[in-house]
């Protein structure tokens, strides 16, 4: 399984994702969600994408300030 992670200031936070088979980490751009709001600069948002059968799911994530 593949290690992700996110990084601020030399620091590291990794990720895992252990369940579903083939659900893999997107990252892309913070965006603001409404007209007016200050622009976020240098954010990345991080989403799990995954596929169910159904309505319903769960995704189970290793989380770790070490790689494991």
């Amino acid at each position: 399984m593949k290690w992700n992670y996110l990084m601020r200031d030399g620091k590291h936070f990794y990720m895992q994702i252990i369940a579903p088979a083939g659900a893999v980490f997107k990252t892309y751009p913070a965006k603001n969600t409404y007209q007016g709001e200050k622009p976020i600069e240098g954010i990345t948002m991080l989403e799990a994408e995954c596929l169910f059968k159904g309505t319903e799911g769960k995704v189970t994530v290793r989380m770790s300030s070490k790689k494991l």
